[in-house]
Order: structure tokens, then C-alpha cells, then sequence
């Protein structure tokens, strides 16, 4: 078994993929930028996200390019195409997770007065 080399017509595939890549990259420089003002829970969970998103972009550009090729063109059976590519959502499900649980550990909490007094007038 041998895979073609690399040629200019992938490119209609690489392309996209690789700019998919883009949000996890700014993500990951927000991140590092902003973990003072996020706080460190949700830097490092957003961290996580992104070189998570990162790695999956990664796999499936690998995948589409020459991993399903070498599987279809090596006789390898259709349970492995399908649990590679059950691999690639469990690991789009892990990055999106974490990324929600950025999102609401970095929410502040508002800070709750108890000792307020109504003014005179106030209706309270």
C-alpha cells in the first residue's frame, strides 16, 4: 500500500480545515492574555478547549487527507472508519464541554448588598 504524495488538489480540502484552526488559536491567545481578568479556572479551561480543538482540527485533516484512504485502500475493516470517526466527535464533544465550562466559571458573581437602607422617599 502505497499513499499518492501531496499534491495541489488537497488543497481544496486543507484549506478549510486549516482555517478552522484559526478561532482555537485566537481562543488560546485571549486566553493568556485575559486569565487575570477571566481567572484561572476558566483560563486554564479555555486553554484546555482550544488545544483540544486544536489537536481534533489536526487528526481530522490527517483523517480526510490519508487516513481514510490508507484504511479503505489497505482492506482494514468498515468498524475502524467508524470508531476513527467516533473519535472525532467524542473529542469535538470534549472541547465544546469545556468550553461551556469556561464560559460559566469565569461569569463574576454580582456582589450582594445586605445591609442596604431604602431612601425616605423609596417606595420600598
Amino acid at each position: 500500500m502505497e499513499l499518492e504524495t501531496f499534491d495541489v488538489s488537497m488543497l481544496g480540502y486543507l484549506v478549510p480545515q486549516l482555517v478552522g484552526a484559526v478561532p482555537f488559536l485566537i481562543g488560546l491567545i485571549l486566553a493568556l492574555a485575559m486569565r487575570a481578568r477571566i481567572g484561572p479556572l476558566a483560563a486554564g479551561l479555555t486553554l484546555a478547549a482550544c488545544a483540544l480543538g486544536l489537536l481534533g482540527v489536526i487528526i481530522n485533516a490527517w483523517w480526510g487527507l490519508w487516513g481514510i484512504r490508507a484504511a479503505v485502500e489497505g482492506g482494514s475493516p468498515q468498524t475502524t472508519i467508524v470508531v476513527v470517526n467516533l473519535v472525532l466527535g467524542l473529542i469535538h464533544l470534549a472541547w465544546l464541554s469545556l468550553l461551556v465550562g469556561a464560559v460559566f466559571a469565569g461569569r463574576r458573581q454580582l456582589p450582594v448588598v445586605r445591609t442596604a437602607v431604602p431612601a425616605p422617599d423609596s417606595p420600598l
